[in-house]
């Protein structure tokens, strides 16, 4: 199974899968060296063929945690616009493309949801939900505040005309520009998502994350227990025990 490289890792995700599993992750972190502005369709392709060169033909099975479950949807889509199967395809805890973009009254509401959820979380809620939400809080925070003051940096060094210094090449925030402008939405098989059964930092709200409105085969939602910062850590065993049953349904699953 091939997963593309995310922060977090998946060294206990491939220790739950077994020793009789491949696991294979693919990097991205040298495709910026030279360009800081490659579109999304380029680095698709590259990333593509660095699993064909281990495995030429498919069926293919892949996998991706937040970001990097975006990114292996676009190889997915590549794969199959190349003719090839995809067996599987696990995201793991991130959004279908444009999922955000609620109509005025849906966004309203949304946001009413998400407020009381806060204030009912932030006074009824147990020591360590409060605790959580306490540190998710700062953390959302934090990333907001770094992730704006790097895209203000790098449009100043695009006004300018100068390269992106390599102090500001921060592989995951151009890789997650590079999606954002992506425009895919529809994908011709089924996907796999798996979430955390609670959602706490975020404003999608739709239980499948949107990805009914992309998948043509449709989806299948597994609910881990949990934050979402939990799933690949202390909820990582059962996030294993759903994805092997996954592969076990895999008619003839190439052991790579």
């Amino acid at each position: 199974m091939f997963f593309v490289q995310a922060r977090i890792g998946y060294h206990a995700l491939a220790a739950e899968l077994g020793s009789n599993q491949p696991v294979y992750v693919v990097p991205y972190d040298d495709l910026f060296v030279s360009d800081t502005e490659r579109s999304l369709s380029e680095l698709v392709a590259e990333l593509t063929q660095r699993i064909r060169e281990r495995q030429p033909h498919g069926p293919y099975y892949l996998g991706g945690w937040c970001l990097a479950g975006r990114v292996a949807f676009a190889i997915a889509r590549e794969l199959c616009c190349e003719g090839e199967e995809v067996a599987l395809l696990a995201i793991i805890d991130m959004p279908a493309p444009r999922s955000a973009q609620l109509p005025r009254a849906a966004a309203l509401r949304s946001f009413i949801d998400r407020l009381h959820w806060h204030v009912n979380y932030a006074l009824h809620g147990s020591r360590q939900q409060r605790i959580d939400w306490i540190i998710g809080s700062f953390r959302a925070l934090n990333w907001q505040v770094r992730y704006r003051a790097w895209q203000l940096a790098r449009l100043f060094f695009r006004g300018i005309g100068r390269p992106l210094p390599q102090s500001l090449r921060h592989t995951t925030r151009l890789m997650a520009e590079a999606v954002r402008k992506d425009p895919a939405t529809s994908y011709p098989g089924r996907i796999t998502l798996f979430r955390p059964s609670e959602r706490t930092f975020t404003r999608y709200n739709q239980w499948d994350l949107g990805w009914s409105q992309i998948a043509a085969d449709g989806v299948d939602v597994y609910e881990i227990a949990g934050l979402k910062r939990t799933l690949l850590r202390a909820n990582v065993i059962e996030v294993g025990r759903r994805l092997k049953t996954c592969l076990a349904q895999q008619p003839g699953l190439a052991q790579i």
